[in-house]
């Protein structure tokens, strides 16, 4: 399936030229909040509830008299992060350049998503790594059926996959202002292993993936409405000649001209530039 990506300049350079996903820690995404107060419903819930009861004595959860969700929280954090990669079903949104893409001076990145990824495991280890696709259901809070996501919990072997499972419910649930959004979400379970960066006086755990982006296909490359096409585009096709991506069009947003470069435009930039035997260097400036 088509799925988009509105990101900055800055991190479509990172992603292209590192090669890799960059994976942010969903407890410190721009949704936070959201994961936040589901969780405090979930456990206004289910802290009568007989099955949670057994669920926290299996596994040693906080107590009756603790069970807020700031005890909860920080239960698991040492135990284990849900990295997630926030895409979209609608390419060219406004709302979603103004909020993701530098108010429309960012591109807007078309990937062919597989409906089942590939496990993978750390190098040394047994640790199996693997990605899932969460698609967002928009509802308020008071309207999800907490009965029913207890059920998938209950099920789950190990506090690890508790832990998951409950961030995964939280993951998909999503206020219903925010429905035209569309989207869809890559997580990223069984790992425990963070880097950290700045932004915006911010410090945002995240992971790098390269198995995430080796399993992604690049198709489509929107140019925000606020950038210069003509000169982006030449730039952003030597890039992907660099980086033999040359399957990928690139379009102008259709706020501006609608213009595209397709396959043969591409084809005809590599003839010039073998030609002319110049190869451009990108140096990496990823997000750090």
């Amino acid at each position: 399936m088509r799925l988009y990506h509105y990101t900055t300049i800055e991190a479509m350079i990172g992603l292209l030229v590192n090669e890799q996903v960059w994976m942010t820690d969903c407890r410190f995404c721009n949704d936070k909040k959201e994961i936040v107060s589901f969780l405090n419903q979930a456990l206004e819930q289910w802290k009568d509830d007989a099955r949670w009861d057994a669920l926290s004595d299996r596994f040693s959860f906080p107590t009756a008299n603790e069970r807020h969700l700031a005890d909860f929280v920080a239960y698991m954090t040492p135990l284990r992060t849900v990295p997630i990669f926030c895409l979209s079903r609608h390419s060219d949104t406004l709302s979603q350049w103004r909020s993701y893409a530098n108010s429309g001076q960012g591109v807007c990145l078309g990937f062919d998503v597989p409906d089942v990824f590939v496990p993978s495991h750390f190098a040394g280890t047994c640790d199996e790594v693997g990605c899932k696709i969460i698609e967002c259901v928009y509802q308020d809070l008071d309207t999800i059926d907490y009965s029913a996501a207890l059920d998938e919990i209950i099920v789950q072997p190990d506090p690890h996959h508790v832990i998951e499972k409950i961030v995964e419910l939280a993951l998909r649930n999503k206020n219903v202002h925010f429905r035209e959004e569309g989207e869809v979400r890559i997580a990223l379970y069984g790992q425990q292993y963070l880097d950290y960066r700045s932004v915006n006086n911010r410090l945002i755990p995240f992971f790098k993936s390269d198995d995430l982006y080796g399993q992604l296909v690049l198709k489509e490359i929107i140019i925000g409405p606020k950038l210069d096409f003509d000169e982006m585009s030449r730039a952003i096709s030597s890039l992907l000649i660099e980086k033999s991506c040359k399957a990928a069009e690139i379009h102008n947003s259709a706020r501006s001209d609608g213009r595209v470069i397709g396959n043969a435009e591409l084809a005809r930039l590599d003839r010039m530039q073998a030609e002319m035997d110049i190869r451009p260097t990108f140096f990496d400036c990823g997000l750090r």
